[in-house]
C-alpha cells in the first residue's frame, strides 16, 4: 500500500511529498522526493513492537543543516581528488569543497535536488526520476530513476538506472545513518565480507593502495561489536572523535552479500546485499546534540552507515574498478537492506 501526503515546502516555495510503503506485516518505509530520501523505516522487533531505524529531521527546516540522512547522493558519491578527473584525455574540474575535493559531487548532488516520483502499488514500489543538467563541472546531463520497493520479505530494495548524454562519472548511494534500537550504535554487532580495504592517503581519500584489515581496527571479517572494535586500537578521527570512515573492498563479485548488522538490545538484524565493488562503513560521534524525528535528540555515537558505492575516488586510481560511463551507456545498480528480528522468549 502506497499513501502520499504534503511534508513541507522548499524556500522557493516548491511542496515537497512524503510517500509511504507499508508491507503486510505493518511494516513501512517513508521517502521524500526531496533527495530521493528515505526518511523513515518503521520495523517490527523482537518483541514484536514498531520502531524507527534510520536517523532524520522532523521537517523542512531541518534540512538546511541536514548532513544527507536517507538521501540519494550522486552523481558521485564520497570525495574526488582535487574535485579533477580524465576521460579519454579530457580534464573536468568540479567544484572544490571539503579539504580541497569535491564531496558528493558539490551542489549538484542529487541529495538537494527535487525528484519526480512514479508509482507502482501492485509491486510496492516507487521510482523517483530526476534530469540533472550537469552543473558543479559535469558537462552533460543525466537521466537519473532511483527505485525504491519495500516488499513483504522485510527487503529495502535500492535500483538505481542512470543514462548519461555525455562522458561523466556515476557512483550513487543512499546515504541512510541506521540504528537498528541499541541505546549507543557502538553496541551494534557488525560483520563485512571485505578482507582489504582502499588505504587513506595523507589526503585523507582513497589514491590506489589496498591494504589488508586482518588483525587491525577494521577488521570485520568476523562478528564483532563496533565499540570493541574500536578500543582494540588506534582509529581515525572522524568529526573530531574516534569513528570509521573507511571503504571495504568487497569480496567476490556480481550481486553478493556485503554485509551484516545486529543489535542486541532490539533483536533486529540487517543484511547487507549488493552488486557494488565497495562498502563504506561510516560511524562518527555528533559533536553536539541534534534535533530529530518525533522529538528525538541525536547526540554521542549514534547510528551506523553503511553505503554501497565505487570506492571513493576511483575515477583517478587504477587499482578500483572506476565508475566512468560513456554517452547512451546505462549504469544500473542494485542493492538490498533486507531486515528481520530474533524473537523474545
Amino acid at each position: 500500500m502506497i499513501e502520499k501526503k504534503l511534508w513541507g515546502s522548499l524556500p522557493d516555495g516548491r511542496e515537497i511529498s512524503l510517500y509511504r510503503l507499508t508491507n503486510k506485516w505493518g511494516e513501512y518505509a517513508e521517502f521524500l522526493d526531496y533527495g530521493a530520501s528515505l526518511h523513515s523505516l518503521y520495523l517490527l522487533d523482537g518483541a514484536g513492537k514498531l520502531g524507527d531505524v534510520v536517523l532524520g529531521v522532523e521537517g523542512p527546516q531541518g534540512l538546511q543543516g541536514s548532513t544527507t540522512e536517507g538521501a540519494t547522493v550522486g552523481r558521485c558519491a564520497s570525495r574526488i581528488a582535487d574535485g579533477r578527473f580524465v576521460i579519454d584525455g579530457k580534464v573536468f574540474q568540479l567544484e572544490k569543497g571539503s579539504g580541497g575535493h569535491c564531496l558528493h559531487s558539490g551542489s549538484s548532488n542529487f541529495a538537494r535536488q527535487l525528484f519526480q516520483a512514479r508509482l507502482e502499488e501492485e509491486e510496492n514500489k516507487i521510482t523517483f526520476l530526476l534530469r540533472d543538467l550537469g552543473s558543479c563541472g559535469y558537462e552533460c546531463a543525466v537521466e537519473a530513476e532511483v527505485s525504491f520497493t519495500f516488499d513483504d520479505e522485510h527487503r529495502l530494495i535500492i535500483e538505481y538506472c542512470m543514462t548519461p548524454e555525455g562522458d561523466t562519472v556515476l557512483s550513487p548511494t543512499n546515504h541512510a545513518y541506521f540504528n537498528l534500537g541499541c541505546q549507543d550504535a557502538r553496541d551494534h554487532l557488525l560483520t563485512i565480507h571485505g578482507s582489504s580495504c582502499a588505504a587513506k592517503s595523507e589526503r585523507g581519500l582513497p589514491e590506489g593502495e589496498i591494504k589488508s584489515v586482518k588483525d587491525t581496527p577494521l577488521d570485520f571479517t568476523g562478528r564483532r561489536s563496533i565499540g570493541q572494535a574500536m578500543e582494540s586500537g588506534p582509529v581515525d578521527l572522524v568529526k573530531g572523535a574516534p569513528g570509521y570512515d573507511e571503504s571495504y573492498i568487497i569480496d567476490g563479485t556480481g550481486f553478493r552479500e556485503a554485509a551484516q548488522l545486529y543489535c542486541p538490545q532490539s533483536g533486529r538484524y540487517m543484511k547487507v546485499e549488493t552488486d557494488m565493488p565497495c562498502l563504506v562503513l561510516f560511524v562518527s560521534k555528533f559533536s553536539e546534540q541534534k534535533p530529530g524525528k518525533a522529538g528525538r535528540i541525536y547526540e554521542g555515537y549514534a547510528s551506523v552507515c553503511l553505503e554501497t558505492e565505487y570506492v571513493p575516488n576511483a575515477v583517478n586510481c587504477t587499482a578500483f574498478e572506476k565508475p566512468v560511463f560513456h554517452a547512451g551507456q546505462v549504469m544500473r545498480s542494485r542493492t538490498v537492506y533486507a531486515f528481520g528480528c530474533v524473537q523474545e522468549d
